[in-house]
């Protein structure tokens, strides 16, 4: 298989997939758009990845790319791992459960905004009573994780 040249790269249209040798592919989708794609087997399983999108990553850039690829996945190493991990990660807040306390002085703070806590003693009031009864027994714990029995073995004490 002949290697792509830059001159060709930048002037293909027709969509299709024309491939640069070493499971590098430079894909042109229907709209014209030019991405590199590289073919590996990782985990025993063949997968195409994205290696980004033309021009912003340049021939020379996809091989380099590519090549560094390859040495991983020849080492083992999933090249992608960290992308998917960082990606996790920012996922993560977005995805996690508050705990009560922290869903509780975000409805204090939400109570405070919209006016219904005007008076400053009963701003104070309202957390002093949580941090008195509700956050020695659930301030750590999701707010998921309570279940309706714990609310109510804790309500009836109160009255």
């Amino acid at each position: 298989m002949a290697k792509l040249t830059a001159e060709q790269v930048r002037t293909l249209k027709k969509p299709g997939r024309y491939g640069d040798g070493g499971g590098l592919y430079l894909r042109i989708a229907p709209g014209g758009s030019k991405s590199w794609v590289q073919r590996v087997r990782l985990n025993g399983k063949r997968t195409d990845k994205g290696v980004g999108g033309y021009p912003v990553v340049s021939l020379a850039t996809a091989r380099k790319v590519a090549d560094a690829n390859r040495v991983a996945v020849a080492e083992g190493r999933n090249p992608w791992g960290a992308v998917e991990r960082e990606r996790m990660a920012r996922l993560e807040p977005m995805n996690r459960v508050p705990t009560f306390a922290e869903a509780a002085r975000k409805l204090h703070v939400d109570k405070i905004a919209s006016g219904e806590l005007i008076n400053p003693k009963h701003r104070r009031n309202w957390l002093q009573v949580l941090d008195r009864h509700a956050f020695p027994l659930f301030a750590e714990t999701p707010i998921d994780e309570i279940t309706q029995r714990e609310v109510k073995a804790f309500l009836e004490p109160l009255g």
